[in-house]
């Protein structure tokens, strides 16, 4: 019954847009399913052609373009809609007997309908599919590995939501947390690109004497030189990967890429586990956001004084005595 009504939402919300809006609707969720097949045979491609003897680093590296990109687009997907729409309001459903845990599951389904996971989910399992073609059967780990790391991140997402509805619930801060979370958007956005112009591992020597530094090496220098460069940086990248939890997803699928089994399963777990813990946070957040913990004030209610003797139109002692002040009298004819 729920997901009849969600769906009858859907389409009420589509048909009030008018004819031409719901055609406009119906083309982009078309070319949104065929450009999600697309990517799922260009990735099982990849994982079948180009990965089969690939090194573990560059099966790395590909894991984290594609992490890189799904979540950049992520966070623009985000940044469009700072504050949580629940598609069951918990307040229209109090009254009747159904589970609270139950709408929140239906919520945080609904919230995983979006492009951005329609457009990356079928390009990482086709991924994993032609590794696992192509690798051996220890690529298999790579599927609930997968789960897990869209599980933390949709499940962070909402907690997030959640936790911006909370603050904005107040409409004194709400203009204040949408600027700041919009800046600190950008500049995360913003941040290779503030790097590649810093530079900060460029080296003091100039142009020209880079140049004939490389010039007087020879062949096999040049090779042990590229060789301690491309250590360094696999080594680089493995530190990063394993210091943000979004890497952990690469980290594994190069791990079992060479046959290795820990790497992936530490990898399901510790993913696992985040995801549950934000579903579980947002799950109280949620319940206290719809029973007013947010928004209840602490203000008391002034009590009226009593009204004292001959200062009130009548008290308890009989009629108030007639004085005059504040009549004007009346001109003379």
């Amino acid at each position: 019954a729920f997901f009849w009504l969600h769906w009858r939402l859907r389409i009420n919300q589509l048909k009030r847009g008018g004819i031409a809006n719901l055609i406009v609707m119906a083309i982009l969720a078309a070319g949104g399913l065929c450009l999600a097949a697309l990517l799922f045979v260009i990735s099982l491609l990849v994982g079948l052609l180009a990965l089969d003897s690939a090194s573990p680093f560059v099966v790395m590296l590909v894991w984290d373009g594609v992490v890189g990109g799904f979540l950049f687009f992520w966070l623009i997907g985000l940044l469009a809609d700072l504050q949580r729409s629940e598609a069951l309001s918990l307040t229209k459903f109090l009254h009747l007997p159904v589970s609270l845990s139950g709408v929140f599951v239906l919520n945080y389904l609904s919230s995983l309908v979006s492009f951005n996971l329609i457009l990356f989910a079928p390009a990482m399992i086709g991924l994993a599919l032609g590794m696992l073609f192509s690798r051996g059967p220890a690529v298999l780990l790579v599927f609930p590995l997968l789960a897990a790391f869209l599980l933390a991140v949709t499940a962070l997402t909402y907690q997030f939501q959640g936790w911006l509805a909370s603050l904005i619930s107040n409409k004194r801060r709400r203009r204040t947390v949408v600027v700041m979370v919009t800046m600190l958007f950008v500049l995360i956005i913003q941040l290779p690109n503030l790097l590649s112009f810093a530079r900060p591992w460029k080296h003091s020597a100039g142009p020209d004497e880079h140049k004939q530094e490389f010039a007087n090496e020879n062949a096999a220098q040049r090779e042990e030189r590229n060789q301690q460069m491309w250590q360094s940086a696999e080594q680089t990248t493995r530190i990063i990967n394993l210091c943000f939890p979004p890497g952990w997803l690469p980290l594994g699928a190069a791990a079992a890429a060479e046959g290795s089994v820990p790497a992936a399963l530490f990898g399901t777990l510790g993913l696992g586990l985040i995801g549950a813990a934000s579903l579980r946070r947002a799950y109280r957040t949620t319940v206290r956001l719809y029973i007013g913990a947010y928004t209840a004030g602490t203000v008391q209610p002034t009590k009226t004084p009593a009204p004292q003797k001959g200062t009130g139109p009548l008290n308890a002692k009989g009629p108030v005595p007639f004085s005059g002040a504040g009549v004007v009298p009346p001109k003379p004819a």
